[in-house]
């Protein structure tokens, strides 16, 4: 499962420094990312706003009458309360309090991490446990956790390790209720990470408030996890996919026109180590306790809600490329998976449903 390090959001900056940065992002970094190619604004103003959340960079781009300062301050509250509910890296947070405690009782939480934490358990049964929020131990165990800030030394676990580590993970082992909303431990070693689910979760909860906010048509994105809702001028939003390259450049593999829906991608190609000429990738499997070993080195999910398409992206990205595709056609998944071709090159499989296109109007344009 992926992994990312929350970060405070810029919430405690000085509104000038805020307003200074979100410039700076949107001309920045991950803008190629997820908005690539977009045709002018000729019908209403277009405004930005950005800044940090989550280890990564979150932005909103939208039309309307909408005060970027209003919507800027509004958002990155809505970001800090999502930081404090679901961070691992926050000791503070309800997760971190609740991995922390070693109790079998219910344990108070917010509605969302409540929420989050049913639906991620939802994924987790429909995979027979490769996607699995309980696999924090793991991802502590081979260096990807907030224990670890840095890889390059890095050297894999034992057999005995991952074996023992396995003994604390399981999502049968951890219960999430609504009402009142609460987790409960049914071993008092579980502990949870939210972090595969955590950032389409967010994306959705910006989307919510730029609605709230009167902004009808907008693209919010989290760390290339991106929502939308109507149109960029006279034209759909275009979301990009990045070409899975192992290095700090970036490129777009192809480009898909969106309206209404939201995207994530899983892949294996930007957190990883080397030991030994092997390669060791973010995503674990949960019932295998080890980084995932196949050739899929990216999928993308196309879903109603970012939380749907980042828990799921993850989930198929572990399952890998022939039983990530079988998974996608069964639950009616609109996926889009990059495969090593063996020859220095990318093969293309889809769902069908990403083939019907049934739930939005998407068009490719692009290609290897």
């Amino acid at each position: 499962m992926r992994t990312s390090r929350p970060n405070a959001s810029s919430q405690a900056l000085p509104r000038t420094e805020r307003l200074r940065r979100t410039v700076w992002l949107i001309f920045g970094s991950l803008v190629i990312l997820t908005l690539v190619s977009c045709k002018p604004n000729t019908t209403a103003e277009t405004t930005y706003i950005g800044g940090r959340t989550m280890g990564t960079t979150f932005s909103i781009k939208y039309a309307g009458s909408v005060a970027a300062s209003d919507l800027f301050d509004a958002a990155s509250a809505e970001l800090e309360r999502v930081d404090a509910q679901m961070s691992t890296y926050r000791a503070d947070s309800e997760l971190s309090r609740f991995n922390a405690q070693k109790s079998t009782e219910w344990f108070d939480v917010s509605l969302e991490t409540a929420q989050v934490t049913k639906r991620a358990l939802k994924v987790s049964k429909a995979t027979d446990g490769a996607y699995d929020p309980t696999v924090h131990p793991l991802v502590e165990l081979w260096g990807f956790g907030p224990s670890k800030s840095s890889r390059t030394k890095f050297t894999p676990p034992s057999e005995e390790q991952i074996s023992a580590t396995k003994k604390r993970v399981g999502y049968a082992k951890v219960e999430a209720r609504l009402a009142p909303p609460a987790l409960r431990k049914l071993d008092p070693e579980v502990t949870l990470d939210l972090s595969s689910i955590a950032k389409g979760h967010g994306v959705d909860r910006l989307a919510a408030l730029a609605e709230e906010y009167g902004a009808p048509d907008y693209f919010v994105d989290i760390g290339g996890e991106v929502r939308v809702r109507g149109l960029h001028g006279d034209r759909p939003w275009r979301v990009g996919v990045e070409r899975p390259l192992e290095t700090s450049k970036r490129s777009v593999f192809a480009s898909f026109d969106l309206a209404g829906a939201a995207m994530a991608t899983s892949g294996d190609y930007r957190q990883f180590f080397e030991h030994d000429g092997k390669k060791y990738g973010h995503s674990i499997d949960a019932r295998t306790g080890s980084p995932v070993s196949h050739d899929l080195r990216s999928v993308s999910v196309f879903a109603n809600t970012c939380e749907e398409a980042d828990a799921w992206a993850t989930a198929l990205m572990v399952l890998g490329p022939e039983t990530a595709l079988r998974v996608a056609n069964e639950k009616g998944l609109a996926a889009y998976l990059l495969i090593d071709d063996k020859k220095g090159g990318l093969r293309v499989e889809h769902s069908t449903k990403w083939a019907l296109r049934q739930a939005w109007p998407v068009n490719e344009n692009g290609g290897s």
